[in-house]
């Protein structure tokens, strides 16, 4: 498994639920 990759994920996925709060 790609740690990077995986954090790329997680980052876009919280700036995601970020966009859908405001």
């Amino acid at each position: 498994m790609n740690f990077g990759y995986t954090k790329m994920h997680l980052m876009e996925k919280l700036r995601a639920n970020l966009s859908l709060s405001k």
